[in-house]
């Protein structure tokens, strides 16, 4: 498993939580790939609303 959470803070002034967790096999790239592009979309939501 890989995992990350966090609290995000937008320029519109909103805040967000966000939590991932991607099962993967050992060392597989692809779940951090996912979790950083996830990260990204989900800022780009936010920040534009």
């Amino acid at each position: 498993m890989l995992a990350d959470v966090g609290l995000v803070d937008v320029p519109n002034g909103k805040r967000y939580a966000i939590a991932v967790i991607a099962k993967r096999p050992r060392h597989d790239p692809q779940a951090q790939t996912l979790i950083q592009t996830l990260s990204r979309l989900t800022y780009q939501h936010f920040s534009t609303k």
